[in-house]
């Protein structure tokens, strides 16, 4: 079994390196479903090892694959296959998997000390590199844009080779997260450690969404608080708040000014002129798309639809709503069960006094990448995201654990 968990853990290193090479060949017009059986692989190689660490647990995981399927069957004999939506049901469903599968097989490979931390960071590691590798490909002219009209031709954002540029954002949040959570310490000199910061945020701005900027905005910046407290282990004096402060206001000042200088900013503006409220330009218009779908949904009356979904294929960009619209009443309550249980320990942590600083830095990144879901899409479906997310929740856990050891831990 440990050579299972050793190809498990190899597959890992590659996987947005495995993604990239699907978007070339994409942006060729040669699409080769590399990635998808790369994943589906490794889907079945944690079902493999999840059955060997406990067949009950796999018994439960197997029973709501096959509801998705008996779901999905029972759509398609109510509305017929008048659109790919049902078929899309179990695609859709399969990238949650893969995040639930990558959870609870870390969490339980750390619990036994199969895998290390330290295995867990270098993988992180690489992924990142592997990030930053295609926005500087994009920088240089080649890959897909972020943003692009095809009316006009003006393009905004790089992402390399990337296809999708949602589930970039977020799984780059979560990385740089790792990052700096587990290597800030071993930056010694305070400059570098800002110079590092910076180039983070640099490349969030070469993404050119609100949820990358953003993200990764609070993330440096509550970095460099939760380093001055859990690492110098300093107290908030006069003299600490004026140096936290003027470090903040450094890294704001000249992150804004490479901010506004960019594309990103433009269409950012652009956008927000158009729309003429904060709220509208935060949503990028899916508010009003959500009040239209919503709209028709009900007024077409059926139970059965608000029970089971219609396995919509233009989705709302909102998982939450999304999951609803695609699986229904019963799905949604199935899919937010699991993902609030999963959560449970990161919500724990902000109703404790004590902390830490690595613990401190993923919590705040899952903890924005959760609220994320509820305002943008590929979230909780994404394919590329999905392994990383269940990767650094379980990190998570086993550092809460061991952190706090005298809270009681609720098997999963």
């Amino acid at each position: 079994m440990k050579k299972i968990d050793s190809t498990i853990l190899l597959l890992f290193y590659p996987l947005l390196l495995i993604d990239s090479i699907n978007g070339f060949f994409l942006l060729h017009n040669f699409p080769l479903p590399i990635s998808q059986l790369y994943k589906i692989f490794l889907i079945v190689l944690l079902s493999f090892r999840i059955l060997s660490f406990s067949p009950k647990l796999f018994l439960s995981l197997f029973f709501m694959l096959v509801l998705v399927f008996l779901e999905t069957f029972l759509v398609l004999s109510y509305i017929g296959n008048v659109y790919d939506g049902p078929m899309s049901m179990i695609i859709t469903f399969l990238k949650f998997f893969l995040f639930i599968l990558s959870f609870i097989y870390f969490k339980m490979t750390l619990e036994r000390s199969l895998i290390s931390i330290d295995d867990l960071k270098k993988v992180c590691f690489v992924n990142l590199a592997v990030i930053l590798v295609n926005l500087t490909i994009g920088l240089m002219g080649f890959g897909f844009p972020v943003y692009s009209d095809t009316d006009t031709g003006v393009s905004v954002g790089v992402k390399g080779f990337f296809f999708a540029g949602n589930e970039l954002s977020a799984v780059y949040t979560l990385l740089v997260a790792a990052f700096l959570a587990f290597y800030t310490d071993k930056i010694k000199k305070k400059p570098y450690f800002y110079a590092v910061a910076l180039s983070l945020f640099v490349f969030s701005a070469l993404l050119a969404t609100k949820s990358a900027i953003g993200g990764i905005a609070v993330i440096v910046i509550a970095t460099i608080v939760f380093q001055k407290k859990y690492i110098d282990k300093t107290s908030f004096n006069l003299k600490n708040i004026f140096i936290v402060g003027v470090s903040i206001t450094s890294i704001t000042i000249l992150s804004g000014f490479i901010f506004v200088r960019s594309a990103a900013f433009e269409r950012m503006k652009f956008y927000y002129d158009q729309i003429s409220n904060i709220y509208g330009f935060l949503m990028s218009g899916r508010d009003q798309f959500l009040t239209q779908k919503l709209f028709i949904f009900t007024s077409e009356n059926s139970l059965f639809k608000f029970l089971f979904g219609v396995g919509k294929p233009f989705p709302v960009e909102m998982d939450a709503f999304d999951t609803f619209f695609k699986f229904g009443f019963l799905g949604l309550l199935m899919v937010y069960f699991i993902y609030f249980y999963i959560y449970r320990k990161v919500f724990a942590y902000y109703f404790k006094k004590e902390g830490t600083f690595n613990l401190s830095v993923i919590n705040l990144a899952l903890m924005l990448v959760f609220f994320q879901s509820y305002i943008s899409g590929h979230v909780l479906y994404s394919g590329m995201a999905g392994p990383f997310y269940g990767m650094i929740l379980a990190i998570s856990f086993y550092i809460f654990k061991k952190e706090f050891p005298r809270v009681k831990n609720a098997e999963t």
